[in-house]
């Protein structure tokens, strides 16, 4: 049987990061993938816990050599998944889970065709108060982000899992992703 991954996407401000370590935090056999950005780092990031930060020029040597499994470019900066770190998981026993948008999904799917995708989606309202929330997005980078929502949306179809995380309602969402993950693996 191939091993499985699991694929946690959706649109900016849906929640993802909050749902998927409220997920690993109950399910010991899952461990979340870091992903390769060039984005300038948040005030509550830490590098190495859900991103590695580099530069331009190493994103594309990690690329070039293939570290980088798949790769997108969205809002101004590239991400990828790291392929050693996907595999240093599976050889621990565990699952490996990542946050990627839905282009490196459509990627991950031909490099791994039974990664598991789940789409974690919202409404536009709470996806522009939490962006608003994160301070450092500008109105411009808000407006640009809920245009990229409407254009993330249509592709929900293609995933195994699509979940709505509702404002004050994260604890339920956890819970159906992780009955839905459980069924799964």
């Amino acid at each position: 049987m191939a091993e499985k991954i699991i694929i946690i996407s959706g649109p900016s401000g849906a929640g993802k990061d909050s749902v998927l370590r409220g997920i690993v935090s109950q399910n010991k056999k899952l461990c979340e993938v870091s992903t390769y950005t060039t984005r300038t780092k948040r005030t509550d990031e830490k590098e190495g816990k859900g991103h590695f930060f580099v530069d331009e020029k190493k994103f594309a040597q990690l690329f070039e050599i293939g570290e980088i499994c798949e790769q997108n470019f969205y809002n101004g900066a590239w991400y990828g998944a790291s392929k050693s770190a996907i595999l240093k998981i599976q050889k621990k026993g565990q699952i490996p889970i990542l946050e990627i948008d839905v282009n490196g999904f459509k990627q991950m799917k031909k490099l791994y065709p039974n990664a598991i995708g789940i789409y974690i989606g919202c409404t536009e309202k709470e996806a522009k108060i939490r962006l608003q929330n994160r301070r450092e997005n500008s109105a411009q980078d808000i407006a640009k982000r809920l245009a990229m929502k409407k254009i993330e949306d249509k592709q929900k179809e293609n995933f195994n899992l699509v979940v709505k995380n509702q404002q004050g309602k994260l604890d339920q969402t956890i819970k159906e992703v992780l009955n839905f993950i459980k069924k799964s693996i």
